[in-house]
């Protein structure tokens, strides 16, 4: 770790990326031997903290795409069927 809750930290990257991994540190980690196990936990539920608790939210509670040393940004994806309506 790099000092803050973050379970992984890439320069650049977006606050939500190392939250993404969550689901496979709780599967690896039921799936291993108990001291492996806590630890794994341990990091997910900080990795989580990070993410409620130091992320950037917008007024109303939106949480931002960035992490918490950058200006809030808030991304959305459209679903191909919006992307076809907006070229066409």
């Amino acid at each position: 770790m790099n000092g803050s809750k973050e379970l992984a930290h890439v320069d650049g990257g977006a606050a939500g990326d190392p939250t993404s991994l969550g689901l496979a540190w709780l599967v690896t980690a039921e799936n291993s031997d108990l001291e492996t196990k806590e630890r794994r936990w341990e990091a997910a539920t900080q990795q989580l903290e990070y993410l409620l608790e130091d992320v950037p939210r917008t007024l109303d509670g939106a949480i931002s795409h960035r992490p918490s040393e950058e200006k809030v940004q808030l991304w959305y994806a459209l679903a191909s069927s919006q992307l076809s309506d907006s070229v066409g």
